[in-house]
């Protein structure tokens, strides 16, 4: 490359290199750290490792994620040989398009400290002489096609990882019950591997987790109460979603350094407790079977509240004002449940509002008009409700709205005019199977971005829809 002899660190990044001058031998430098990005990398992000690498002996970190590395996994056995095998402590190759089993060479780089090989298309099990990696604090294998079994005998000598990540893989988790880890993992993804039916029972060792993804991993089982126990803890992430556990929230149950919770696609059921954690941002506890109504005070203290997803459940009762004081609320979806009565007349302060659900109920009323004083609306999805009456003019002030959805309602009246004159960021608008009378308003041809429009059985030809679907009733 270049004959720099006392150089460490090597930052290739926010430049346009030609691939050929990256690593031009001979390479003999006391190199620490390698980093290059493939934005960085002129007319095609193509790389070759050069075997002259393996005779850096002080480099320490090599990032290549992203690139393109013209070579098998067992073909860079070459390059990672000799003296570097000593220094090696920190490895990146993200996204590099290899294929192919993982080669045992990478078990004899004994000093590594971080591993990442996610994001590729490696295939075939994972060899028991993982546990050779005994200085190993990070491991990332997410995303690739690995399968086979994982047992005890994989983290003998792991006792410093920190961070398990072999998630979208297709491996089985196979360990005893009474099985006592090494380790004390503060971050473990293994969504879509098995660890089913029954959780994992050396979990609640775990009591460092500050990340857990156990989504779609099969489990078959009653929530445990030490599992509640880790969200008190210093549990921030944890994701159980598209499972079949059973169980029910405890009423006392604090989430006190949880920002996100996802608990959607189970069996969760009984009655919503209130939600006590300052620092959530996003609750998602949809399609699962909790009843009864939505509590006035359930998310009285959720400050930093985003994103609340309730929907496909049994809820009823009415939609509650409580909604309105989470005032950092981007998305609500309470959609596909039992609730009924009017709208609250209360959304003026959801200033960061962006996508509101509450279609499939038996909400009645009429729209409020404070809903269309909420600055950044974009999604308005109501139908398959009881809603009634004409449009309000109130609707004129969703500017932003990309989808308007209020379709199987009530409303009547003719189709007001302002709907193409004020509303033209829509790019969907449902309106289908309501009580409209009157022909279908020229201004409608006004929207310029609409992609798809349901009105009424009637085509307009003069409309800039690529589809127009028209069901029943009839406009004049």
């Amino acid at each position: 490359m270049f004959n720099l002899k006392s150089l460490q660190y090597l930052n290739l990044g926010h430049n346009e290199l030609y691939p050929d001058s990256l690593f031009s031998p001979p390479l003999y430098h006391p190199f620490r750290q390698i980093l290059i990005q493939a934005e960085d990398i002129k007319q095609t992000n193509k790389i070759s490792i050069p075997e002259s690498i393996g005779s850096l002996c002080s480099l320490q970190t090599l990032d290549l994620s992203g690139l393109y590395i013209n070579k098998t996994f067992a073909e860079l056995g070459d390059a990672f040989s000799g003296c570097l095998m000593d220094s090696l402590t920190h490895l990146h190759l993200a996204s590099v398009n290899l294929e192919g089993d993982i080669a045992d060479w990478i078990w004899d780089i004994k000093n590594f400290k971080v591993l990442d090989l996610s994001d590729n298309s490696l295939s075939g099990s994972l060899p028991s002489s993982l546990a050779k990696l005994a200085q190993l604090e990070y491991i990332n294998l997410a995303n690739n096609q690995l399968s086979g079994v994982i047992s005890e005998a994989h983290f003998t000598q792991l006792e410093k990882i920190q961070t398990l990540d072999v998630s979208s893989n297709s491996l089985i988790f196979s360990v005893s019950s009474n099985w006592v880890p090494p380790f004390l993992l503060k971050e473990l993804r293994i969504s879509s591997c098995s660890i089913g039916p029954e959780f994992p029972a050396w979990l609640q060792t775990q009591h460092k987790l500050q990340v857990l993804d156990m989504s779609y991993t099969g489990i078959a089982d009653t929530m445990p109460d030490w599992l509640w126990n880790l969200t008190s803890r210093n549990l921030v992430y944890l994701d159980l979603s598209n499972n079949q556990i059973q169980g029910i929230i405890p009423k006392s149950l604090n989430f006190m350094n949880v920002e996100w919770l996802n608990l959607s696609s189970n069996q969760f059921s009984g009655s919503l407790p209130p939600i006590h954690g300052s620092r959530i941002r996003s609750i998602n506890l949809s399609n699962n079977s909790f009843s009864g109504s939505i509590d006035r005070n359930i998310l009285d203290d959720l400050l930093e509240l985003e994103v609340l997803f309730l929907s496909m459940n049994k809820l009823n009762g009415t939609v509650p004002g409580s909604f309105c004081r989470i005032i950092n609320l981007k998305m609500l979806d309470v959609s596909k449940n039992d609730l009924s009565g009017e709208l609250p007349d209360c959304w003026l302060n959801l200033s960061r509002l962006t996508d509101m659900n509450l279609a499939g109920n038996y909400i009645s009323g009429s729209i409020p008009n404070s809903i269309c004083y909420i600055p950044h609306l974009q999604t308005l999805q109501l139908s398959h409700n009881k809603l009634f009456g004409e449009l309000p003019v109130s609707l004129k002030n969703c500017s932003n709205l990309h989808v308007l959805d209020l379709s199987y309602n009530n409303f009547n009246g003719r189709i007001p005019n302002w709907v193409g004159e004020n509303l033209s960021s829509l790019s969907f608008l449902i309106l289908k199977s309501n009580s409209f009378t009157d022909h279908v308003p020229q201004e409608i041809s006004q929207l310029k971005k609409i992609y798809k429009s349901w009105i009424c059985q009637t085509t307009i030809s003069s409309v800039p829809f690529r589809k127009v679907w028209v069901t029943s009733p009839p406009c004049k």
